[in-house]
């Protein structure tokens, strides 16, 4: 008896990421027999170019993100130092009063 399991969430969207290559796979099946290799050349390049255009559309989404992150960061390291400037100058002060 086989053991029914539950259906991946992780199986979708790896069929999704894969499913240009798996086209790729089942046209060469298809075509192998009765393509040129010119002809098959073409089918391998136009797919190539279709996956390198979306990786370089991910990799400029990713250095976007990447930026902008930085730029949070240093915004928040830039107002957390104001403020211990701030408070440094208030204890300086307090510290002056005291001795005087």
């Amino acid at each position: 008896m086989h053991s029914q399991r539950a259906p991946s969430k992780v199986a979708p969207r790896l069929h999704n990421k894969f499913a240009p290559l798996q086209r790729l796979m089942q046209a060469t099946d298809t075509n192998t027999v009765n393509s040129s290799p010119e002809a098959l050349s073409t089918l391998f390049q136009q797919q190539f170019q279709q996956l390198e255009s979306k990786f370089q559309q991910q990799d400029n989404k990713f250095e976007r993100a990447l930026a902008n992150t930085s730029l949070t960061i240093t915004a928040h390291i830039d107002s957390a130092m104001e403020r211990l400037q701030q408070e440094l100058h208030g204890l300086r002060q307090q510290l002056q009063q005291q001795q005087q």
